[in-house]
């Protein structure tokens, strides 16, 4: 039965603050809350602590992954690749 309209069943522990932002809903459940690893309780406790991790955290990724892609640096990109070799541990001279 779902309590309260929360789309939760009554009894499954709720995500706490920060989890649910930082993609961490998954490591909540009826499954999962039979056992939680140190590192878990760790990131659930200071994620509580520090919900401004999750922004600072999705600056970061900006930064350094998520650059806009324009169609000169994919063409220079392409013509930049190497082509690899069948076995890359073969030496050139066999």
């Amino acid at each position: 039965m779902v309590a309260g309209g929360t789309g939760l069943a009554a009894g499954v522990p709720r995500p706490r603050a920060g989890v649910e932002s930082a993609g961490l809903s998954h490591l909540t459940g009826p499954t999962v809350a039979l056992y939680e690893s140190e590192i878990t309780r760790f990131l659930r406790d200071f994620l509580e602590k520090h919900p401004e991790q999750v922004e600072e955290q999705r600056k970061g990724r900006a930064l350094w992954w998520d650059k806009p892609q324009t169609p000169e640096t994919l063409r220079r990109d392409r013509e930049s690749r190497v082509p690899e070799k069948a076995y890359s541990y073969q030496s050139n001279g066999r």
